[in-house]
């Protein structure tokens, strides 16, 4: 059901493009058959070497609401940060130019944002891989929730929305100070959702899953072993701290265990992968911040879930079992994620 003045809201959608002409015709199509019609499509040609622009340009001459906005490689942040330069929208979506949307997704998650009052919306998503088969993410058994004032940033570091760049709608105002950090190789994003969040004033989120994720063979999202940009992602949290110290204390608690899970993660992963003597300096960087945070909590053992507080434990107090610990726990996840995919 339209809402009063819902046809008149305009969304901004920004696509980075950098060499998948074979999947971009896909994507783009996904957002020209919005039944949310009032929308620009920013394709942000990021020095593209196959056939992408020329694809773009094609694209554009079928649909008036596609504009080309063409710039030297720099990567996909730079080419984000291109784009919220030009946006005229009200609302503001970002989507990877490998992926595709369900029709609905606009219509529906703008209603969401005018029912209730909020500034974003954000869905959950089908995990698609390119042998054909599919994972539904999404919370079983609820279907909505909604976040207001400090509950935004609680709900965002206790897990209780799935909150992804590509999966939201934002309201542009949450946008005008907020722009991708070039610097960093992995994370982006994830500190761009952060510090947009901290300027809503509420949230709507929705285990439906109107974005699909496309897993190419070879992607970053596919890659095996442990890699040293994957702790960007972890060293986001310490910036992401460094702000609730010093604008929102109450929410510290909650915010040194979501930057101790990230943490333990990497070193889970290092440990899997037998890779402490070659990135031994990542590797005692890891643990070392692992003790500042686990010290800085007032009651870590309540504070932990149970099983990453005795994983901790255990790495302190006996190296071997956890090792062994962690191949034997790894190789489960990989059966249950198999498993969990749908033909």
């Amino acid at each position: 059901m339209l809402l009063p003045g819902q046809k008149k809201m305009k969304i901004s959608v920004i696509v980075p493009i950098y060499n998948t002409g074979e999947y971009l015709r896909k994507c783009v199509d996904s957002l020209c058959r919005q039944t949310h019609e009032n929308i620009e499509i920013l394709l942000i040609n990021d020095g593209s070497t196959d056939n992408s622009l020329e694809i773009m340009e094609e694209l554009a001459g079928t649909d008036e609401r596609i504009r080309i906005i063409n710039k030297q490689h720099e990567g996909v942040s730079a080419a984000r940060n291109a784009g919220l330069e030009e946006i005229r929208g009200d609302f503001v979506s970002f989507i990877d130019s490998d992926d595709w949307i369900d029709t609905n997704m606009y219509a529906v998650m703008l209603s969401q944002i005018a029912e209730n009052n909020v500034d974003a919306a954000y869905c959950e998503w089908t995990e698609e891989f390119s042998d054909g088969t599919s994972t539904v993410k999404g919370y079983d058994g609820r279907k909505k929730l909604v976040c207001r004032g400090d509950e935004v940033l609680a709900c965002y570091f206790e897990n209780r929305v799935s909150i992804r760049l590509s999966s939201g709608l934002l309201r542009r105002s949450m946008l005008q100070e907020v722009r991708f950090d070039v610097m960093r190789e992995r994370g982006e994003d994830m500190l761009f959702c952060f510090q947009s969040l901290c300027r809503a004033k509420g949230i709507v989120y929705t285990n439906t899953p109107f974005y699909h994720r496309f897993h190419r063979a070879g992607s970053l999202s596919n890659r095996r072993g442990f890699y040293l940009a994957d702790v960007g992602r972890a060293t986001c949290t310490d910036v992401m701290l460094a702000y609730i110290r010093k604008n929102r204390p109450r929410q510290i608690a909650a915010a040194q265990v979501y930057a101790f899970n990230f943490y333990m993660v990497i070193l889970n992963r290092i440990v899997y992968y037998r890779a402490e003597r070659e990135f031994e300096e990542t590797f005692l960087m890891v643990v070392d911040r692992l003790q500042t945070l686990y010290n800085e909590m007032k009651n870590p053992r309540r504070q932990l879930k149970k099983e990453l507080y005795f994983a901790y434990k255990t790495f302190l107090g006996c190296r071997p079992l956890y090792y062994l610990v962690m191949q034997v726990y790894y190789r489960y996840v990989k059966r249950e994620l198999d498993s969990k995919r749908q033909k």
